[in-house]
């Protein structure tokens, strides 16, 4: 399959090129930056969860985070060409050593690009105006104590130009800018104009209004799964390469009998839906599902099914594990999505890559590891680690494509699919105009709203 879609994506490069162009022109500057997690099965290659507000840039080689370094100058000259001045805004209520490693390598390669770059923070937590910490690999960073006064967010140092948000609000928006509007329907070069909230002057990118207290993971794919079969059509392949099926379930309590019986339908539905691609692709073992806290990151409330009825019989531990997300928050939707085995192997473990992009460019990646897991598991729980992927210098990968196609092959698939779900990532965004009174996204694409099975 990989060298199917290498020849594929070779002999319409020009046309895929337009797409991008095309695509990127209508969405706008949205996402600034975006992780994609990747899963390759050998039979098929996509994604399984984007991530606007990504974590990891400590994980890049040293030449990916140059390279991010150059996008976000790139982004900045384009979209906010007054900026000098950047604040970094930070997760609030965490302690995690290799987050403010993230922190650390985040602001290094945006100063490395001529910007004044302060780490801040709105979190009540800090002891002081000023606050130092170590991180992983024993660098200092500084988190400066965030304020908005008369409508303009500032911290000591200065009043920032462009505020970069690195937090991805699970538990709501602080007070301090709780007051949302929806962004711009435009920006240009040479322009401060864009999402805002309340009356804060400064520009905050990403929007807050896509973090985790209003984004759904369904949303999301609904999106990629609009912009995914146009992609193919283009190229001329079945979009099933590269799209998971998936399902979305409101109104779920893992201790309601009735709750899971009707999640248990829906497993059974989807791998339905599945089994003729596995027929039709001649594909040896069972189609199993991921069910997924629909609001949620961390890897947590996670699991995989076969059928339905492996829901009807969680035991009580699993149960609990799937009640609740990141900051103790209660799942109550979920999504159910075709699992994708891991073929990727780096020095033995089970892999899957993880790709960072800056302004819809890709920007370099990594592998996700776990030691504790096996092709068909849900690889970010404890066991799991990091390693960086250079395609251009990396020693340890193995996979089935070993011999049939090098690693700039396995390249070039990877970063065009990632692409894909980055402008899904920037679709959501630019639907922010069309807000349901609960702050949900009510539209979900650009050609289309997402049809009303996919929800239950």
């Amino acid at each position: 399959m990989l060298q199917y879609l290498v020849e594929k994506f070779t002999t319409h490069q020009k046309k895929i090129d337009e797409w991008f162009s095309n695509m990127e022109e209508k969405i706008g500057g949205d996402p600034v930056y975006a992780s994609v997690d990747l899963r390759n099965a050998g039979y098929k290659i996509a994604p399984v969860d984007t991530n606007i507000f990504p974590g990891g840039f400590n994980n890049l080689c040293p030449s990916s985070q140059r390279e991010a370094g150059k996008l976000f100058r790139e982004y900045i000259q384009k979209y906010y060409a007054e900026a000098r001045r950047i604040a970094i805004l930070a997760e609030e209520h965490t302690r995690n050593l290799y987050y403010f490693e993230n922190l650390y390598h985040l602001s290094s390669l945006i100063k490395a690009e001529g910007f004044e770059v302060e780490i801040a923070s709105l979190s009540a937590d800090l002891p002081q105006d000023k606050n130092e910490f170590a991180t992983a690999e024993k660098n200092t960073i500084t988190i400066w104590k965030a304020s908005v006064l008369n409508n303009i967010f500032k911290i000591s140092p200065f009043s920032p130009d462009l505020i970069l948000v690195n937090n991805d609000f699970s538990g709501g928006v602080p007070d301090a800018i709780k007051n949302m509007v929806a962004p711009t329907s435009g920006r240009g070069s040479n322009s401060l104009a864009s999402p805002r909230l309340g009356l804060i002057v400064q520009p905050m990118v990403p929007t807050p209004l896509i973090g985790w207290h209003a984004r759904r993971k369904s949303d999301h794919f609904s999106c990629y799964q609009s912009l995914s079969h146009e992609f193919a059509k283009l190229i001329d392949i079945d979009p099933w390469i590269i799209f998971a099926p998936f399902s979305g379930v409101d109104e779920i309590d893992f201790g309601d009998s009735q709750s899971m019986e009707k999640l248990a339908a829906k497993v059974d539905e989807v791998i339905k839906e599945i089994q003729p691609k596995y027929k039709e692709y001649k594909i040896p073992h069972e189609p199993f599902v991921f069910v997924k806290n629909d609001a949620g990151t961390y890897g947590m409330a996670v699991m995989t099914a076969k059928s339905g009825d492996e829901l009807l019989h969680l035991n009580k531990k699993a149960r609990n594990e799937m009640k609740v997300g990141k900051g103790k928050r209660l799942v109550t939707e979920v999504i159910i999505q075709e699992g994708i085995p891991t073929i990727d192997r780096f020095k033995g473990l089970t892999a899957e890559p993880v790709i960072y992009l800056v302004n819809n460019q890709v920007s370099g990646a990594f592998f996700r590891l776990n030691e504790n897991a096996d092709d068909r598991s849900n690889l970010n729980q404890p066991g799991m680690k990091f390693a960086k992927l250079c395609f251009h210098e990396m020693m340890g990968y193995s996979s089935e494509y070993n011999g049939e196609c090098d690693l700039e092959c396995l390249g070039m698939v990877y970063k065009n699919i990632a692409r894909i779900a980055s402008l899904a990532a920037g679709c959501e965004i630019r639907q922010l105009e069309k807000v349901a009174p609960s702050g949900r996204i009510i539209a979900l694409s650009l050609a289309e709203a997402r049809p009303e099975s996919q929800k239950t």
